[in-house]
């Protein structure tokens, strides 16, 4: 009994795979045919070009086996995020010591946090500041200015190469 099961299961295997290997055809138009599908930067394999025109190995390979694409401008996440000197606490202590609450906005009475986005580039300096949320133009001001005072930091890397890295920090302007 056990070697009939064996032969149906076989028998059943093998027509299948020949069914699927030869599959039945379809009534289509002559003319209709399916577009491949459409080619991305990752499937393909780029190689870096020497001076004698001879091509290199290609690119660092990412874990899924695909071509890193080329630096495309700042990065969110990557493998080790931008540090300030002395770390996290001294960078706290730099923004409560240099960041300038505006005289204007204490006499008026004006509280707010502001979030300002800001890259650290693959030298470690800081740029490109932009504000993500925060309405009183004194306060972003305030905040850009301590932003753009800040030492260079340890700049991010993703795969062993200096990157450039969006951050993004919370500024806290309340009287007391």
């Amino acid at each position: 009994m056990k070697s009939i099961g064996f032969l149906f299961v076989f028998l059943v295997s093998f027509y299948g795979g020949f069914a699927q290997s030869h599959p039945k055809k379809h009534h289509h138009k002559k003319d209709s045919v399916y577009p491949p599908p459409p080619i991305s930067y990752y499937d393909t394999i780029h190689t870096n070009s020497t001076q004698n025109g001879e091509e290199d190995a290609p690119q660092s390979i990412d874990g899924l086996g695909y071509v890193n694409p080329p630096d495309t401008g700042p990065k969110i996440y990557v493998e080790r995020m931008p540090d300030f000197p002395g770390g996290e606490s001294a960078m706290y202590n730099f923004i409560k010591k240099n960041l300038k609450y505006p005289q204007a906005a204490k006499e008026a009475g004006i509280e707010e946090t502001i979030y300002m986005r800001f890259v650290v580039d693959s030298t470690g300096v800081v740029g490109r500041v932009s504000v993500q949320k925060g309405r009183n133009k004194m306060l972003i001001d305030a905040a850009t200015e301590c932003l753009k005072s800040m030492p260079k930091w340890t700049p991010g890397s993703m795969y062993g190469k200096k990157v450039s890295v969006y951050y993004m920090l919370p500024f806290k302007f309340r009287l007391q």
